[in-house]
């Protein structure tokens, strides 16, 4: 989205969620796995959450950009516990 606010028309700001899940055949060998070691993940889905919002100035040749994500299920296991990550981007245009 552009122009969120009235005060800066050339900023733009997003929100997205992306899903993925990991095929039958991956799980099978990976459930085949874990007879032989238990330590073995089975990897099934997982899901992001992610909310951005960039800072344009001097005409647009200096953005700086704030990025957070929330992580549901990282590595598709269970295993790895939900994650919050935030980042950061800047770029020039010249």
């Amino acid at each position: 989205m552009r122009g969120l606010f009235a005060s800066r028309p050339a900023d733009g700001g997003g929100f997205g969620v992306v899903s993925g899940y990991f095929s039958n055949d991956l799980q099978t060998s990976q459930l085949l796995a874990q007879q032989t070691n238990p330590t073995v993940g089975v990897q099934r889905h997982e899901t992001a959450l992610e909310l951005t919002y960039g800072f344009r100035f001097l005409g647009g040749a200096l953005i700086l950009q704030a990025d957070l994500q929330y992580i549901i299920r990282p590595g598709g296991t269970g295993q790895i516990p939900d994650a919050f990550v935030g980042g950061f981007r800047t770029g020039v245009n010249f």
